[in-house]
Formats: C-alpha cells, structure tokens, sequence
C-alpha cells in the first residue's frame, strides 16, 4: 500500500515555539546576560535560527509538483539544509552521511566508537574561544593512534578514523568532548589490518591526560602550577569510553550506527515539551 504523504506542520513542533518564544528576547538581553559567559554571539548561529524559522514553511517558498495523468497537484515547502538546530534536516543529513560513512569510508574490518572528555575545570577555557578545540582533537587522535602503535608493536600502523568533535552535554551544557569512530586497530604499510586487543583503556586515559595538559601548558592556557596541580589529581575528571566490543567487519548497520551517533543532533525533540503557562514575563 502506497504511503500518503503528510505536509510538515513545523510550527507545530514544541522545538519551534520554544524558539519562537524566547529568541527576541535572547537577542535582546545577550550582550547583557549572556555574553560574560558564552562570548559574542557568532553570527552563523543567527543565520541557523532564521533559516529554521523558514524551513518546511509554505509561505517562504516552495516547490510545485503536478501528477501528469490526473493533475492533482502538491506544493513541497522549501527546507533550511541546515545542521544540529533543525531536527528534520539534520536528522536526513545525519542518516545520508552516516551511509556514506559506513559504506564508502570505513573498510570492512572491526571497528569501535571512542569518546574523549575533559574535566569540567578546563571546560571554560574553550567556551569564549571554540578554535583552541583543536588542541582536543588533535591531542586525542594523536593519542589512539600511538596507543594503538605501541600495544600492536606497529611504530609506522596507520590509523583508519573519523571524528567529530561535540561541545553539548546533557541539558545543552557546554561539555567539549570528542567522539572518534575507528577501526579497532592498525593498517602496515602492505595494508593488513591488525586487530587491537580489548582490554583496559587506563593506559589510554593516562596518556590523553599527560598530553593534554602539555599542549595546554605549551599553548600559555595553564600556568606551570596549575599544570603540576592537575597532574596530581588522583581523580582525574580525564575519560576515555569506547564501546565494550567493536562491530564486526561484516555489520554494516552496526557502522552506520556509530557514524549516526557520532553525527547526533544536540537534542531529541522526543526530549522536548512545551507548555505556554511556563511562560516568564
């Protein structure tokens, strides 16, 4: 049986009267409220929320069709294309990249999806100035890499990844921390595959640490003595979380599900209610 089309009702999304709601007043109040602790409003964030106002609407735009028997005719609104704030474009896009991603980019070997976290000390540090996460993405990647060289005994193994690098946490909290699917182990240079072992990750997470702080140290972020300070904490607040066993070389689905993961969006709409008497006036 034929599916029946269903026309997007995007204002009727508890997401859109949120936004609907409060942004004029966000932009109102954010020089004064917001940006002593979130920094200047960058203006791609503007131009994402005004094209989500746009998408799926009628009145913005739209696209024709016509059944050439029968000319019954359906009008198609135009979308935004745009990522993380809109969650019907950005789950279609999530879905399609993460396909690419487990067909054309991942070869058929095992492969386990990494996630790298900081302590919340060092969180503020990158919420005024998100370029200096490169520090974590690079850091973390060049981590597993050499990790995985010295337990394979392989010093020239070639890391097969991709990553993405997430700043949300529950709640939208600003929580910087980096997801890395991977193959579970190291390509030699005649191209053989050699399976990681799953074991503890301690040895990972103490190296993560150790040059994490350096890099921040190095990059005039953290004093010495904060460094030797940080150092000295028996706990940490440094992680390092991978899944307790890869997908097997021939899960396809099971691929595509880490990459869909690691392309999430920041909220579920399932997570989201909207109630007007909740209203601060």
């Amino acid at each position: 049986m034929a599916s029946i089309y269903q026309t997007r009702r995007p204002r009727a999304s508890p997401l859109w009267q949120v936004v609907h709601t409060a942004w004029d007043d966000f932009l109102t109040s954010y020089e004064k409220r917001h940006r002593p602790a979130m920094g200047p409003l960058r203006t791609e964030s503007v131009a994402a929320v005004q094209a989500y106002y746009r998408c799926g609407d009628l009145t913005t735009g739209f696209t024709r069709y016509q059944c050439p028997d029968c000319g019954h005719e359906r009008l198609l609104a135009f979308t935004c294309k745009a990522r993380h704030i809109c969650p019907a474009c950005h789950q279609r896009r999530t879905r399609q990249t993460a396909e690419w991603i487990a067909t054309r980019v991942c070869h058929p070997v095992p492969h386990r999806q990494f996630v790298f976290t900081i302590p919340k000390v060092l969180r503020s540090i990158f919420r005024k100035r998100r370029r200096l996460l490169t520090h974590l993405f690079q850091t973390a990647t060049d981590c597993l890499r050499d990790h995985f060289r010295t337990r394979l005994d392989l010093p020239k193994g070639r890391l097969a990844a991709a990553a993405a690098l997430h700043t949300f946490g529950d709640y939208l909290v600003f929580h910087p921390h980096l997801h890395i699917l991977a193959a579970d182990g190291l390509f030699d240079a005649e191209r053989r595959f050699h399976c990681m072992p799953v074991e503890d990750l301690a040895p990972l997470t103490d190296l993560f640490r150790a040059r994490f702080l350096h890099a921040l140290q190095s990059a005039k972020l953290i004093s010495q003595t904060k460094l030797a300070d940080l150092l000295s904490w028996k706990n940490s607040g440094f992680h390092v979380h991978a899944d307790p066993a890869p997908v097997g070389p021939r899960d396809l689905k099971g691929r595509q599900r880490l990459a869909e993961y690691l392309l999430r969006a920041p909220f579920s709409l399932q997570k989201i209610h909207w109630n007007p008497a909740t209203i601060l006036r």
